[in-house]
């Protein structure tokens, strides 16, 4: 039996980018939603959940420092890449980080390193 594709909701203003994400995160074999704001992706999280966030930072309503933000204070474990074309320091945020314009295979990578990462262990944990 084949594993389920992973989720993967991008987050745009720039509908063009979404449109162009979601056509080759699909053809990569992901699942793809897209918002263009992040209030927008804020209520797609509360309705379906995905598997990783890819934002940019820069948008109207919530910016992706606001979602990354709200999603860490409300208990979402959800990971989150934000893009950006700036060049500011982040430091603070739980987030990776990839500048604009991005070649897909990084982000291609990007993706697979932190959905196939293993799960933490705590060493006192028992069943």
């Amino acid at each position: 039996m084949q594993p389920s594709p992973r989720s993967v909701l991008v987050v745009d203003d720039d509908h063009h980018l979404c449109d162009i994400l979601n056509e080759l995160l699909s053809e990569a074999g992901y699942t793809v939603g897209c918002a263009h704001d992040g209030e927008e992706a804020w209520q797609e999280v509360q309705r379906c959940p995905p598997d990783i966030i890819v934002s940019d930072i820069k948008m109207p309503r919530l910016d992706g420092i606001g979602l990354a933000s709200r999603l860490a204070s409300c208990g979402y474990a959800t990971p989150i890449i934000l893009m950006s074309a700036g060049h500011r320091d982040w430091t603070g945020v739980s987030a990776t980080f990839i500048r604009k314009p991005f070649d897909l295979d990084h982000l291609l990578a990007a993706l697979a390193n932190i959905l196939n990462r293993p799960v933490a262990q705590r060493a006192d944990a028992t069943a």
